[in-house]
C-alpha cells in the first residue's frame, strides 16, 4: 500500500512538474509561428492555442519516464481512439471544421476504443455515453479555467474508481494541475479543441472501462460515475434545452452556459471557476461514497 501511494504521488508530481516545465516551451513555440486565439482575454492578450498539446506531451512523458503506458494491453485501444480524437482537434484548432465532420471523428475514435468488447446490444449506449462526453467537455471549455479544473477534479476521482487506467488518469491529473496554472483566469494558453477532445475522450473512456470492470455492478456504482461528471453533462444538457426552446441550432456556439449565467448576476470568471470546481467536488466525494 506504501509503495502504492509512492508512486501514485511520483505519477502526479512528475505530471506536475512537467506540465509547468513544457507548457511554457510550447506557447513560446506558438507565439514564434502565430498559434494564437482569435479572441484576446480581459488583458488584451491572445492566448496560445497549445494546452492540448502541451497537455498530451506531459501525459506521454511522464508514463514513459515513471509509469506505464499500457500499449501492450486493450488499452492500446484507447490510444489510437485519443490520438484520432486529439489529431482532429488539432486540426479544428487551425482549421474549423464542420459539426458533422468532428461528429464522424468522435463516433470513429469512440468505435476503435469499443472494438475490443463482444457486440451486444449496450454498444450503442457505451458509444453514446463516449461521445456525448466528449462533446460535454468540449462545450464546457468556454470560459478560462473552467475545463482544465472540473476535468483535473474528475480525473483524480475517476482514479479512485479506475482498476484499469489508473496511471493515465493520474498523470491526466497532474498535467491539468499545471494546465490551469496558466489558464485561470486570464488565461495566457487555451485548451483548443484538441485540449477538450483530450480530456473529454479520456474521462468518457476510462469511466466506461471502470465500469465495465466490474462483473455485477450495484445500482451505487452505475451512478458513481456520471456523478464525477455530472457538471458537464448538466451545462450540456442546460445548453441543449435553452437552444432547442429559442429553436436555434445545437451546434451553434452562444453565450448561454451556466457559466454565463452566473457571470451575468455578477460574478467575477475566477468565482464561477472556484464555484464550478466546488460543485465537482461534492459531486466527486459522493460517486467515492457510492461507490
Amino acid at each position: 500500500m506504501i509503495q502504492k501511494c509512492n508512486k501514485e504521488m511520483l505519477l502526479i508530481t512528475s505530471s506536475l512538474l512537467l506540465s509547468l516545465l513544457i507548457h511554457p516551451a510550447c506557447r513560446q513555440l506558438a507565439v514564434r509561428h502565430n498559434w494564437l486565439a482569435s479572441s484576446a482575454n480581459r488583458l488584451g492578450a491572445s492566448p496560445c492555442l497549445t494546452g492540448g498539446v502541451g497537455i498530451l506531451l506531459t501525459i506521454i512523458t511522464a508514463l514513459l519516464l515513471f509509469g506505464e503506458t499500457g500499449l501492450g494491453s486493450d488499452l492500446s485501444h484507447f490510444w489510437t481512439g485519443l490520438l484520432v480524437v486529439f489529431a482532429m482537434g488539432i486540426a479544428d484548432d487551425i482549421q474549423p471544421l464542420g459539426p458533422g465532420t468532428k461528429l464522424g471523428f468522435q463516433i470513429l475514435a469512440a468505435s476503435i476504443f469499443l472494438l475490443p468488447l463482444p457486440l451486444d446490444w449496450w454498444i450503442p449506449l457505451y458509444l453514446l455515453w463516449l461521445v456525448f462526453i466528449i462533446n460535454a467537455l468540449n462545450l464546457l471549455d468556454n470560459m478560462d479555467g473552467l475545463a482544465g479544473g472540473v476535468g483535473l477534479i474528475a480525473a483524480l476521482t475517476l482514479s479512485r474508481l479506475s482498476p484499469n487506467g489508473e496511471e493515465i488518469l493520474l498523470v491526466l491529473a497532474g498535467s491539468l494541475a499545471g494546465f490551469v496554472a496558466y489558464n485561470f483566469p486570464p488565461g495566457r494558453i487555451f485548451l483548443g479543441d484538441s485540449g477538450s477532445h483530450l480530456i473529454g475522450y479520456t474521462l468518457g473512456a476510462l469511466s466506461l472501462k471502470a465500469i465495465l470492470s466490474v462483473s455485477t455492478p450495484s445500482w451505487g456504482d452505475l451512478l458513481a460515475f456520471p456523478l464525477v461528471l455530472a457538471v458537464p453533462i448538466l451545462d450540456t444538457v442546460f445548453v441543449i434545452l435553452s437552444r432547442w426552446k429559442r429553436g436555434d441550432p445545437i451546434t451553434r456556439g452562444g453565450k448561454d452556459h451556466l457559466s454565463h449565467f452566473l457571470l451575468n448576476y455578477g460574478f467575477s470568471e475566477r468565482k464561477v471557476d472556484l464555484i464550478f470546481y466546488t460543485v465537482t467536488t461534492v459531486f466527486s466525494l459522493s460517486a467515492l461514497i457510492l461507490a
